[in-house]
């Protein structure tokens, strides 16, 4: 029962990491349908950018969490209004042009930060371990949970109570009509896009309370990020939570019970979805 718990909990906190980047992700690509492949190179700079903020210069984690999101957001403007903007719509170049940006991105990093992983790090009250029966369970992935819960609400509330929010919908749903109102959308999608990078960046400083820093996490916290866009739908905060907690469920319980086949279960995940949902659980739905 102890190994249950705390593969839920493990689950919880991964699914937390995953909320937290692919809200980010879901929103970019739901309303201006860019496929953004430096995402997960976005969520490690936020990673070592934080580490470098919180355990070299010994500046906090608050101040981190600002440094790595911050930094992340301003690469993701210089990427929109250099580059994407002038190719939205175009899937292919897309693909390209930010899987260029993943080379870039993971080659500076190798630059400034050396190949070795840094470990991870978390805020000083956040150090401790839970009792759970005859095991423990780190505090700061408690803290992930809990960050990851008030983050959900927050967005809940932004998309569907503000008027921004409103904009985002419409966007979503009918960019011309929201232009023809006098929106403008290319400012929107600047800020939109600014927004999602510093999710990512965010993400990368919490994360790294579990899995620290190192090059390999542009990869591989896109795939899982992708994987949760898929199950959860896109464009949706709803389906960001649902599609993060299955896929962190999904992971744990792999990697606990069946080290073997952990990638292989979230991918089989993937499938069953897209079998029995085209778009994602939540995708398209009103919430």
């Amino acid at each position: 029962m102890d190994r249950l718990i705390l593969t839920v909990l493990n689950g919880l906190a991964l699914g937390s990491i995953l909320f937290i980047v692919s809200a980010g992700l879901t929103f970019t690509f739901g309303v201006m349908r860019v496929l953004n492949l430096a995402h997960g190179a976005l969520y490690m700079v936020g990673a070592y950018v934080g580490w470098a903020v919180a355990v070299k210069q010994g500046l906090g984690f608050a101040a981190a969490i600002v440094a790595g999101g911050l930094a992340a957001a301003f690469i993701g403007v210089l990427m929109e209004r250099g580059f994407l903007r002038h190719l939205h719509g175009g899937l292919n170049e897309q693909t390209v042009l930010t899987f260029g940006f993943v080379l870039i991105l993971g080659n500076l990093a190798l630059w400034v930060w050396g190949p070795s992983a840094k470990p991870a790090f978390s805020p000083g009250f956040l150090s401790g371990t839970l009792s759970v029966g005859d095991a423990s369970f780190p505090t700061a992935r408690l803290g992930l949970i809990i960050t990851a819960a008030i983050t959900a609400v927050a967005l809940w509330t932004m998309d569907k109570k503000t008027l921004v929010g409103a904009r985002v919908r419409a966007g979503r749903d009918d960019r011309e009509t929201l232009e023809a109102l006098g929106v403008n959308f290319d400012r929107l999608a600047m800020w939109l896009f600014a927004f999602g990078a510093l999710l990512a960046g965010v993400g990368g400083v919490l994360g790294a309370q579990v899995l620290g820093a190192n090059l390999g996490l542009s990869a591989s916290i896109l795939l899982l990020a992708v994987a949760v866009v898929v199950v959860g739908g896109l464009g949706s905060v709803a389906g960001a939570l649902l599609g993060s907690v299955m896929v962190g469920m999904v992971q744990a319980v792999g990697t606990g019970y069946f080290p073997g086949f952990a990638s292989f279960t979230t991918y089989l995940l993937m499938v069953l979805i897209l079998v029995v949902r085209p778009t994602g659980l939540l995708g398209g739905s009103a919430e």
